[in-house]
């Protein structure tokens, strides 16, 4: 950081050049490569923390930054999400991005929620975690219940809610596979699924690797 401002530098590996780049005063650190001139970035409203609202690009070229798109998706659930009828549309914050070489994934930030079951009446604590799916011009096309993946992939992961609600879970991709990294107590816990199944919003890992205690 200097003053107000944070810099992302920029290093040539071939020759060991450096530029430096200015971003928003409430740039996060969490960013990707859109291109070779566009640095896609979230805006963060809390204090700088990592939480972002906003997604921004930074054009290397010029050095300009503009705030392009507010991160939104449409809430359904409960019976004051509707207005007048209809799901209403709800500001999310981010806890993390990735790309890939087609698609922007962006997890919202993990909390504990409570599911009711009324048949049985009946309560249990659950992971609320979506991971949002956008395209290259910022339109979203899936959206992943990631909270109920992470109950069917480790059934015990009951007693880790909070740690895996901090942010212990990452996705990495490898050419059409999506692996997701959970990291519990006793090791990690590793999985997979196909991207094409990923995007279709209810993608079912198979397990890779359980460490054991």
């Amino acid at each position: 950081p200097v003053g107000k401002r944070t810099l992302l530098y920029r290093y040539r590996i071939t020759d060991g050049q450096t530029d430096t780049h200015e971003m928003l005063p409430s740039f996060g650190g969490v960013y990707g490569l859109l291109d070779e001139n566009r640095v896609l970035y979230l805006m963060c409203k809390e204090n700088g923390k990592r939480k972002g609202y906003e997604f921004c690009v930074h054009y290397l070229s010029s050095g300009k930054n503009e705030v392009v798109k507010q991160l939104t998706r449409t809430y359904s659930m409960g019976w004051n999400s509707m207005i007048e009828g209809k799901p209403r549309e709800i500001v999310y914050p981010a806890e993390w991005m990735t790309l890939d070489d087609t698609y922007i994934y962006v997890a919202e930030s993990a909390t504990i929620g409570t599911m009711d079951d009324i048949v049985l009446f009946t309560s249990k604590e659950v992971i609320q975690m979506n991971v949002h799916v956008y395209d290259r011009n910022l339109s979203m096309v899936a959206t992943v219940d990631f909270g109920t993946v992470l109950e069917n992939i480790i059934p015990e992961i009951g007693q880790y809610k909070e740690a895996v609600a901090r942010n212990h879970c990452n996705l990495s991709f490898f050419e059409e596979e999506v692996y997701c990294t959970i990291t519990l107590p006793e090791g990690d816990v590793v999985c997979k699924c196909s991207r094409e199944e990923f995007l279709t919003g209810k993608p079912e890992f198979e397990l890779v690797i359980k460490e054991q205690p």
